[in-house]
């Protein structure tokens, strides 16, 4: 439905968003408004703004990812030409990548974890990232 820009916005129902009848239902846009109420209207959809633009940024994010994995096959064949070996390549690909990943983990303070575990995995959960 559409909203009814002289009285209360009429309400509707969002399966997937039922946060967003609770809000708007609130709003009411009249003749007698005016722009310093503006304001109140707008705490209303605050809540609901900042889960849309949560949702956004971790779409854009995956997106982003997708891209960049995408490209990561001719990156390692650049690097496979130029160093003359493709093991040469992943061995350099590696380092760098756990580089990377151990300033993140450090940054963020994460425990170390332990170690002793390892072995009581299962092995096709340990080689798992190699398959």
């Amino acid at each position: 439905m559409l909203p009814n820009f002289r009285g209360n916005i009429v309400s509707f129902s969002v399966n997937s968003a039922g946060d967003a009848t609770k809000y708007l239902k609130n709003l009411s846009f009249t003749d007698n408004d005016t722009v310093r109420d503006e304001p109140q209207k707008i705490q209303h959809m605050k809540p609901l703004m900042t889960e849309l633009m949560t949702l956004l940024f971790l779409i854009l994010c995956a997106l982003g990812l997708g891209a960049l994995i995408a490209i990561q096959p001719v990156v390692n064949s650049v690097m496979a030409n130029h160093v003359g070996s493709a093991l040469m390549a992943s061995l350099c690909s590696m380092i760098v990548s756990i580089l990377i990943i151990t300033a993140t983990w450090r940054s963020l303070g994460r425990s170390a974890g332990s170690w002793s575990a390892i072995p009581t995995l299962p092995w096709w959960v340990i080689i798992g990232g190699d398959v």
